[in-house]
């Protein structure tokens, strides 16, 4: 799978997400993961980790929930609905700790 990068200030957030993971193979590469799994889509666990700790709408350090929920909306759509988001603790932690 390849990354891709897409910025346009002038689209909304989740048309670029859906251009990233068109793109970037994203769909073609869950599917071959539940290919080789021999599941059906509803049956491969997907767990998201996304930044809950954060939240500054506009800032690329921080998971946005409306992309969240898009991801999440776009997995179900396409048959995958044991889908889950987790978090866990990051490198602020240890700092904020002492």
């Amino acid at each position: 799978m390849r990354a891709a990068i897409v910025e346009n200030r002038d689209r909304p957030a989740v048309e670029l997400l859906a251009q990233a993971a068109d793109s970037s193979g994203f769909w073609n590469r869950l599917e071959a993961v539940r290919s080789a799994a021999s599941l059906p889509a509803d049956q491969l666990r997907i767990l998201i980790k996304i930044d809950l700790l954060a939240f500054d709408r506009g800032s690329p350090g921080a998971s946005d929930p409306v992309l969240a929920e898009f991801l999440i909306d776009s997995l179900h759509a396409r048959g995958f609905t044991d889908v889950n988001l987790c978090a866990s603790a990051d490198s602020s932690f240890f700092w904020a700790e002492n």
